[in-house]
This record gives C-alpha cells, sequence and structure tokens, in this order.
C-alpha cells in the first residue's frame, strides 16, 4: 500500500478511535455524540471509498491495521478496544453504505460509558445488525481460558455434545413417519450459516416475503389485520436501521402482490407510507451510499395513495436537492389533493423540481397546471409547459394563441396547436395572422409553415398557394419570397392530400416562371407524394 493510501487509512482509524474515546466520559444524547462522531464517520467514508471495506483487528487497549498499531486507548484496560476485546469482538469491518445510524449504534454499544455498557457488546452489536459494520467474534464462552472454570465448562460442553451425537445415530432408521427430506436434529456449522441466517436483515427479510406469499395466496384468514400491522412495523425497523436494500425488497413485493387481498394489503401499507415522519426518514435514506437506495423512492412513492400529494409536498420542503424531483413528481402525480401546492412548485420551484412535476401531471388537470409553469423563471421548464397547453383541444388554441406573440415560444407554440386537435382552420387563422403581420427570424418562419403543413384544411392551403404563386415584387423582397414559396412547398408536402398535389403539380409548371429553385422543389415534393400514394395503394 502506497504511503499516502496508508495515511488515509490510518487517519480514519485513528480518528474513530479518537472519537468513541471521548463518548464515555460525557452525558450527551445522541444527537450530540452523532456531532462528535461526523469527522469519524466522513475520514471511515473515504477510506471505505477507496478500498471497499476496511477491516481493523481489536486488541486490549489497540486497534491493528495489517499488522500495523493504527490506535492506542488511552483508558487502558477501562477503554472501549478492552471492552470489546474482552467481550469477544476480535475484527471490525467497515463497508460501502455506513451511514450515521450505524456508526452512532455502534458507538453506543461499543463504549463503556455507553448506554448499553454494561452489557455484553456483542449481544448489543447483533442486535443493532448494522448494514456498514460487520464484526467477527471469538468462539466459545467470555471466560478466559486461563480461568478455573473454564476447563471444566469445555468438558461438560463435549459431553453433551457426545450424548447428543449418540442419540442421532440411534434414532430408528425404519420408522415409517421420518421424513428423509429434512434436516437432521443437529445442522453443521455449515448447515446453519446456509438455513438459520443470524443477521437481522436475513431475518426481516424472510420474514416480508413469507407475509407476502401468505397474503398473496389467500391464506391470512383471520389474521390478514395482524400481519398487515406486523409488515408495517417490519417497514418500520428497516427504515430505521438503514436497511435499504431489505426495504427496497418489501416494497417491491408489495407493488407486484397478487391475489384476492392484495389490493386492502397495498392500500393499508401505502397509507403507512404516506405518514410525513415516514416519507422523510424515506427521503433520508434515499441518500445513502448504497446501490439500492436510487430505487427507494420510486418503490416507496407507487404505493402511496391518491391524496398523499399534502405528505409529499411536506415531505419536499426540507429533502435534499438530489432527490426533491422524485419526491416532486409523486406530487405532481397526485395533483388532485394539492392542486395549489403543485402549482407554487410550477411557478417558483427549482427547475429540476418543476421539470419533475410537470412531466408527472396526469391528463386531466395537465393543461391547466400547465399555464403554472409558464410562470417558471427557467426557460426549458416553460417549453417544456407548452405541448401541455393543448391536452385539451376545446381550450387549446385559447391557450396558445397568444404565445405566437412570444418570440421565446412561438415556435413550440406552433407546433403544439399544429397537433393540439383544435379545429384546423381556427388554428390556421391565428398562425396566418401572425406571418402577415410579423417580422419574423427564419427559424420562426420555419416553424410557423411546418404548423400550417400539419393542419391542412382549407384555409392553410389557401394561405400556403397564394404565398407560392404570387410572391412579392420588389428587388429587396425578392429573396425573403423566395424563402417562403420553398417553405410553403415543403408545408404542402407535409399536408399530402390531393388538393396539395394538385397545388405543387401546377407550381412545377415551368410556364408559372418561378426561380428554378422554386420549380425544382415543386418537382421533388410531387414525386414524394406520387409514390407516397402508390405505396398506399399497393397495401390495399
Amino acid at each position: 500500500m502506497a504511503d499516502a493510501d496508508a495515511a488515509l487509512v490510518h487517519g480514519a482509524l485513528a480518528g474513530l478511535g479518537r472519537a468513541l474515546a471521548r463518548i464515555p466520559g460525557r452525558a450527551l444524547g445522541a444527537e450530540q455524540h452523532a456531532s462528535s462522531l461526523e469527522p469519524a464517520l466522513a475520514g471511515l467514508r473515504d477510506a471505505v471509498e477507496k478500498y471497499g471495506t476496511v477491516t481493523v483487528a481489536v486488541e486490549p487497549g489497540a486497534l491493528r491495521f495489517e499488522g500495523e498499531r493504527v490506535y492506542a486507548d488511552e483508558l487502558g484496560a477501562a477503554g472501549f478496544c478492552s471492552r470489546l476485546y474482552r467481550d469477544g469482538v476480535r475484527a471490525l469491518t467497515f463497508g460501502r453504505g455506513l451511514m450515521m445510524p450505524d456508526l452512532l449504534a455502534f458507538a453506543l454499544a461499543a463504549v463503556p460509558g455507553g448506554p448499553e455498557g454494561e452489557s455484553d457488546a456483542v449481544e448489543e452489536l447483533w442486535k443493532a445488525d448494522l448494514g456498514g459494520i460487520q464484526y467477527t467474534a471469538a468462539r466459545g464462552d467470555r471466560l478466559d481460558a486461563t480461568h478455573p472454570a473454564a476447563a471444566a465448562f469445555a468438558q461438560e460442553v463435549q459431553q453433551l455434545a457426545a450424548r447428543a451425537s449418540e442419540a442421532v445415530e440411534y434414532v430408528d432408521a425404519d420408522a415409517a413417519l421420518l421424513d428423509r427430506t429434512q434436516p437432521p436434529p443437529l445442522w453443521s456449522e455449515e448447515q446453519h450459516r446456509k438455513n438459520d441466517p443470524q443477521s437481522w436483515s436475513e431475518v426481516a427479510r424472510r420474514a416480508a416475503l413469507t407475509i407476502e406469499r401468505i397474503v398473496e395466496e389467500d391464506l391470512a384468514g383471520w389474521d390478514l389485520e395482524a400481519l398487515q400491522e406486523s409488515f408495517g412495523r417490519m417497514l418500520d425497523e428497516m427504515a430505521r436501521r438503514t436497511d435499504v436494500p431489505a426495504l427496497v425488497a418489501a416494497l417491491h413485493g408489495v407493488t407486484r402482490m397478487g391475489g384476492a387481498h392484495a389490493p386492502s394489503f397495498r392500500a393499508f401499507v401505502g397509507r403507512r407510507l404516506a405518514d410525513v415522519s415516514r416519507l422523510s426518514r424515506a427521503a433520508e435514506l434515499a441518500t445513502a451510499p448504497v446501490k439500492a437506495a436510487a430505487q427507494l423512492l420510486p418503490a416507496w412513492t407507487a404505493l402511496l395513495p391518491d391524496d398523499a400529494g399534502p405528505a409529499l409536498i411536506e415531505a419536499l420542503r426540507n429533502a435534499r436537492e438530489d432527490v426533491a424531483p422524485a419526491l416532486a413528481a409523486a406530487a405532481g402525480q397526485r395533483c388532485a389533493s394539492c392542486p395549489d401546492d403543485v402549482a407554487e412548485l410550477l411557478r417558483d420551484g427549482p427547475a429540476a423540481v418543476a421539470q419533475a412535476a410537470l412531466s408527472a401531471l396526469p391528463e386531466p388537470e395537465r393543461g391547466a397546471l400547465a399555464l403554472e409553469a409558464l410562470a417558471n423563471a427557467d426557460a426549458e421548464v416553460r417549453r417544456n409547459a407548452v405541448p401541455l397547453l393543448a391536452s385539451d383541444p376545446r381550450l387549446a388554441l385559447e391557450r396558445l394563441a397568444p404565445l405566437l406573440d412570444d418570440p421565446p415560444m412561438r415556435a413550440a407554440a406552433a407546433e403544439a396547436l399544429s397537433s393540439s386537435g383544435a379545429p384546423p382552420d381556427e388554428a390556421a387563422a391565428a398562425i396566418v395572422e401572425r406571418l402577415s403581420s410579423s417580422k419574423l427570424g427564419e427559424e420562426d418562419l420555419g416553424a410557423l409553415y411546418r404548423a400550417l403543413g400539419r393542419l391542412g384544411g382549407p384555409g392553410a392551403r389557401a394561405f400556403l398557394s397564394e404565398r407560392l404563386t404570387r410572391p412579392a415584387k420588389g428587388f429587396l423582397k425578392r429573396r425573403r419570397s423566395e424563402q417562403e414559396q420553398l417553405l410553403a412547398v415543403e408545408a404542402l408536402a407535409a399536408d399530402g392530400s390531393m388538393s396539395a398535389l394538385r397545388l405543387l403539380e401546377e407550381a412545377a409548371d415551368p410556364k408559372r416562371g418561378h426561380a428554378p429553385a422554386v420549380s425544382s422543389a415543386c418537382l421533388a415534393a410531387v414525386e414524394r407524394l406520387r409514390s407516397r400514394r402508390q405505396v398506399r395503394e399497393g397495401e390495399r
């Protein structure tokens, strides 16, 4: 290991030791302890990020990394190193996903002066089931090997094991009801690890899956309410322990659950998850440095009821910037329960938050709320709101026509209007009005002509035919007129009707006296339309 890398690990472990050494003598609450542990947490995360895992050996009064002592406990036998060693802990492993709740629980279990200081450290660490901290405990009783009772105790254990082994050997192998598929009464150590998981996370995961399977198979009977309550408490405990992977797996299981009782089970879980304090905890867990954290909020919010909008808004107010869009999208989906709050998000929210809420709006409320997003300071949010204004064909013209006079919104408004389902002649009249009276740039000019082509209809074709066959005269207007003629040709080609085809055929006649570029464009458009019609007729 390079000197810089070694210094990184050594500094992290030494910092942890110093932080833990300061805790016993201070009668503080969990928040104050957490502030003392913050520097140690940062150092450990840096080391773990580089190496994946960092394992340190525990000795009486010291911590040792790769054979080198990195921390010596100033309290000696009264320090946390000696306590851990005395209770059987021989090694500590810090892994990815380490968060403050894990480190705080470890500190309270490890230090002699902590709340759990008088109990067995191994027992307290097992109960805490720390996701980012693992430990290795020595086998056997806590008695020192030199203790007079140690040998007698070991002998007694051996005698019991021998008698149990003999009992197993004399089991009647010919018993008709003996189930040979079951494991023997005494499992090996390997069988214990495989079939009897000792970590809380694995037990909780299996328990959650078992409850989900019972409900899915319609076997809950009168116990459905009890199973729902147990499952809810299990989710709370997973969240408290920062067990994000198990939590995500349980939520996905509820989402996929089938069976007659699945809807009521999901409704119960959804109402429980909609609690503001639980939503806030979910937003906090979504920032955990584990892969499953990215899936947590989508899985969580998918189960929330339709009236959970206010709770989502409340959780959003205190959420971190990187998880706020997920909460905003969930609130947008449930905007019927909090329309004023969602409108405020669309008007005044940061770009990412407003964008997420905007994209999640349901069809019935989409057009009305998209109007609010037009007041957002971010230009991209405003542009993305424009197509949503066309969601209601009856109101599309009223909402979009004014935007044709707004230069930044003009092109998007014309495109949205052309596909809105509004009456074609009325929509074309609004566009023609701008083409006739406004000085437009090339980009806006092209957008308005393309919109006329998509709209079709007599009104749009009449205007396009007029611009194609009767260009403006004069030297200064010739270039602009030719440009509009070419745009009219493309628009009629996009129209694709028989009327548009006849107009293009007439304009392609050399006798019309159009510029060569215009005549060539008309001929090419005619060929495209004829080929397209031949293909359609062949398919019939």
